[in-house]
């Protein structure tokens, strides 16, 4: 277990060109299998575009669990996926297969507040080519894009209700997550707290206010990722449409 993909390194540095290059690369990566995906609409081919890319989003926490089994590296309140972009690597992929609607709107706001910011302020600690590494930019990268996939290639819309409903699911993960903070000494979803490192959470302030400002940003987040589906180009139905979309 001495070779560079499971040797702990603690290397990674917010804002070097390792960060930048990975977050851009990886993104760039997944925005190409989105493009094939379009092009190929309806073809089966697409189909086949889609499944690599959940795949690989999917597996990526569960290979994670694997390289600190094989450590001996566990640790039950950093490892567990009850953080909300390792609940979304499992729960994004499903919706999208299934062609699940209801369950994709939801994930896209949770992805499109919490996920981006996450490539820009990352909590990662190993550099390449650790697993973990992997795990991160995989899970972090594609989840951006799989939420887009549906707008650009299937042409879905969102709502203001989707929105709020979107909102209200969040509370119902983050109430027991924050229970299990405090069974297990944990700091899960960040219900405790901002993580190590210079992120947007810092902003929050303090407990209780903390939790109080996490709702408010959620809400006013939610709001204006709605707003481009109400906005048409070029005096016609475009994809951001609510009256151009497959249902």
């Amino acid at each position: 277990m001495n070779s560079g993909f499971f040797k702990q390194n603690y290397d990674f540095q917010v804002q070097s060109l390792e960060h930048v290059l990975s977050s851009v690369g990886f993104v760039i990566f997944f925005t190409l299998l989105l493009l094939l995906g379009r092009k190929l609409y309806p073809k089966k081919q697409e189909r086949n575009i889609l499944y690599f890319a959940c795949f690989l989003v999917f597996i990526a926490h569960p290979q994670m669990l694997v390289g600190r089994w094989l450590t001996d590296t566990f640790d039950h309140t950093k490892h567990i996926p009850l953080h909300l972009c390792n609940i979304m690597g499992f729960l994004l992929p499903i919706a999208l297969i299934l062609k699940n609607r209801k369950l994709w709107s939801v994930m896209y706001y949770w992805i499109m507040l919490g996920t981006i910011q996450s490539l820009v302020t990352p909590t990662l600690q190993e550099s390449f080519p650790h697993y973990e590494y992997w795990r991160y930019f995989i899970i972090h990268a594609g989840l951006v894009i799989l939420a887009l996939y549906p707008i650009f290639v299937y042409r879905w819309r969102l709502s203001f209700s989707e929105g709020l409903f979107a909102a209200f699911m969040m509370n119902m993960i983050v109430i027991p997550v924050y229970f299990i903070d405090l069974w297990i000494g944990a700091n899960y979803m960040f219900m405790l707290g901002p993580p190590d490192g210079d992120t947007i959470y810092n902003l929050l302030g303090d407990w209780p206010k903390y939790f109080l400002h996490l709702e408010w940003f959620t809400l006013v987040g939610f709001g204006l990722l709605t707003l481009p589906f109400y906005y048409k180009w070029n005096k016609g139905d475009h994809y951001f449409s609510t009256t151009n979309s497959e249902t």
